[in-house]
């Protein structure tokens, strides 16, 4: 996107300096008051389009970190943010004088970009957010239109960022108004409910006044090839991202961990659980009524992720994600790091056994199903077909390691105890992620590397039925409805299962609403396997502290494949006081009324 003017502000909860720089390239005699920046429509959406960059790029966070922070991916080295992650170690996340590069929490300077961090960049959004309110009644000679625009994405950063900053801290201080020198600073922190009541509020505002798709608005098609790199319009905020988010916001605050937090009941709670079940068929009938949103087919089921002959990724089911870096949306130039982290080359993320064995046999059933068929001499066939394609598995093709090293052109993967592939720095389960290390993706053979670009969604249309099928089991069970809607939670799940040619849930597991939870809990990790994801859901579900989330298994066998054994590895570090982040010490200390989360 284009970003007409430049405007750079440094926020913390408590500080209103702000300063400009860059403004335009005038002449240094020449004055320009802040009141300049919002009297024009172009200026004033300038200035909106720096709350873009305040949202986190997970893929693209420098080398250290592949955003498999739960019992998803397994990391050797003791210095990435992922095994920060299995040792427990939040603090180290959000001490700013501690912060390495590889930590995603502070905005921090790389190759030539400034990245963004959950903490520091979404305070720094909601205080540009309420600039931006603030300052709508100087717009001169503005359409509606263009009102609506602008007072639309504010309103949806402004919810968009407190609700990043709730998944990992909690109940929040809702900064809703501008925060002046004069003002009371002191504004305490509310639960996590009344957090998520100010979100929807805002992200309610938002609905109404985005539209469906920026291309049919007069500004998007005045302003479509406002950009040589891509199109004004892409990756802007819409009504269906503002939904999403806002059904997002309602699946959380229905969640165990977050009713618990605050009824200490830690089961769903039914209200929430039955308005995010709505949420959920609006958005959907959005998609149906509207074509904007449909299921990206099987046959093309990869182009969603990554695509190495110089496209972009295909955009059928996003329905929002980090905008555009640079103009594009793009991987390129950070390629080599994530063969590293999730593709078979040094310091690799592997998918744990026990996560592998989350995959069902094609029949349908789970492999500890005697109705499965599932054979533990050949446990890597008739798996359900996403298996295939997320889990790489010995003496399948392998990418080759982006920089470095002498790999044979063969390509193959050699995950055998002794095996090429099977060291500290590789694989240290005997497998590794395949949806985001395709055959190509390297600068070694394939010199498809800078071909390269990758997405990974922060909601797409699949996860949309998930979390319908999950919201109407809980309120209505599993062949309930949400009032008005023709699908019921059962159909919801086999819709996303047939996409891949996996049969329908068998009936044993859809008697009642425990057996189906966990039926749909695991649609969840196999759909959205690898997608920064499993650390938010098994969280929010409140299993993340039993033994079962916390072991992390490798399989052994040699290669002939004689023999499979399964033998623990890790056991990951966390605690009830996991649940939630803590927040800086330098921001607790301001007042009281902000204080910090439990066990910090």
């Amino acid at each position: 996107m284009k970003i007409f003017k430049k405007l750079c502000l440094f926020v913390f909860i408590g500080i209103v300096s702000v300063s400009c720089e860059d403004y335009l390239d005038v002449a240094p005699e020449v004055e320009i008051g802040d009141e300049d920046i919002f009297q024009e429509f172009r200026d004033f959406q300038g200035f909106v389009d720096n709350m873009y960059k305040d949202v986190v790029h997970i893929s693209t966070f420098e080398q250290r970190n592949s955003w498999c922070w739960a019992d998803d991916g397994a990391m050797a080295q003791r210095w990435i943010a992922d095994a920060r992650f299995d040792r427990g170690e939040y603090v180290s996340f959000v001490t700013k004088s501690n912060t390495s590069k590889w930590v995603p929490f502070y905005t921090r300077r790389y190759q030539g970009r400034n990245q963004a961090g959950y903490y520091e960049n979404s305070w720094e959004g909601i205080r540009k957010a309420n600039i931006a309110l603030s300052r709508l009644d100087d717009l001169v000679g503005a359409t509606q239109e263009e009102r609506d625009l602008l007072e639309g994405q504010a309103y949806f950063f402004r919810a968009f960022f407190h609700f990043e900053l709730m998944r990992f801290f909690g109940g929040l201080p809702y900064v809703d108004q501008l925060l002046l020198p004069s003002s009371d600073l002191k504004i305490p922190r509310l639960n996590y409910h009344e957090t998520a009541e100010k979100v929807e509020l805002d992200l309610n505002k938002a609905i109404e006044l985005l539209p469906v798709n920026w291309d049919n608005t007069t500004v998007g098609n005045e302003l479509a090839g406002d950009n040589s790199a891509g199109s004004f319009n892409d990756g802007r905020v819409t009504k269906g991202a503002a939904m999403g988010i806002k059904l997002m916001n309602l699946q959380y605050a229905s969640s165990p961990l977050m009713n618990g937090s605050v009824t200490n009941s830690y089961t769903y709670n039914q209200d929430y659980a039955k308005r995010a079940a709505d949420a959920a068929w609006q958005l959907l009938k959005l998609a149906q009524d509207t074509g904007e949103y449909n299921l990206e087919p099987w046959a093309t089921y990869g182009d969603m992720f990554v695509k190495t002959n110089g496209d972009l990724v295909s955009r059928t089911e996003l329905i929002w994600s980090a905008p555009m870096r640079d103009g594009v949306r793009t991987f390129r130039g950070y390629g080599p790091y994530l063969i590293k982290e999730l593709g078979g080359g040094n310091t690799t993320s592997s998918p744990p056994a026990n996560y592998v064995d989350l995959f069902e046999t094609n029949t349908g059933y789970p492999i500890d199903d005697p109705e499965s068929g599932f054979n533990p001499k050949k446990p890597w066939q008739n798996r359900d077909p996403r298996f295939d394609f997320n889990i790489r598995v010995d003496g399948e093709k392998q990418t080759i390691r982006s920089t470095g090293g002498n790999a044979p052109k063969d390509h193959i993967a050699k995950l055998y105890v002794g095996g090429r592939h099977r060291t500290s720095t590789n694989s240290i389960t005997g497998f590794i992620c395949e949806k985001w290390s395709p055959i190509g993706m390297n600068n070694k053979y394939d010199n498809n590397l800078n071909n390269t670009s990758l997405e990974v969604s922060y909601l797409r249309l699949s996860e949309v039925y998930l979390i319908y099928a999950e919201m109407v089991n809980e309120a209505y069970g599993p062949d309930g409805v949400a009032p008005g809607a023709s699908l019921t939670a059962i159909q919801a799940i086999n819709t996303i299962r047939s996409r891949a040619g996996q049969p329908d849930v068998p009936s044993k597991y859809t008697s009642n609403k425990e057996l189906f939870r966990e039926r749909i809990w695991n649609e969840r990790n196999v759909e959205l396997a690898f997608e920064h994801k499993r650390w938010f859901d098994i969280r929010r579900w409140f299993i993340a502290h039993l033994p079962k989330q916390k072991e992390e298994y490798e399989l052994l066998f040699d290669k002939d494949h004689t023999y499979f054994t399964k033998r623990l590895i890790q056991t990951r570090v966390f605690d009830n006081k996991h649940y939630w982040f803590p927040f800086p010490n330098d921001q607790i200390s301001l007042y009281p009324e902000f204080y910090q989360n439990p066990g910090w």
